[in-house]
């Protein structure tokens, strides 16, 4: 099922920060806790671990993301595209490679 069948509109003219959609941070702020402290030697361990923590999640963690996107994407319009400013710089992972 497309966003279109899912009664969802896409406004492609909305402001929008570069670097993060309001798509981003249900998944990104899940993604952070399970990669919190995690330290990877080469591109290989990032893709695996990233991976598995797609494979962990159930098909309601994407629904209940689905679900919130109309209230985050009012929020960024009420910010004038700001986009969560807050959570900006709040994604971190830790790479020695």
């Amino acid at each position: 099922m497309d966003a279109l069948q899912a009664g969802m509109e896409f406004d492609a003219t909305s402001t929008m920060q570069a670097s993060m959609s309001p798509s981003d941070f249900y998944m990104f702020s899940h993604m952070q806790l399970h990669l919190d402290g995690s330290i990877f030697n080469s591109k290989q361990e990032v893709i695996n671990e990233f991976d598995l923590f797609l494979d962990s999640r159930k098909p309601q963690f994407f629904a209940e993301g689905f679900e919130k996107l109309p209230k985050r994407w009012q929020t960024t319009v009420d910010l004038n595209g700001d986009c969560y400013p807050q959570y900006l710089c709040s994604f971190r992972m830790y790479l020695s490679f």
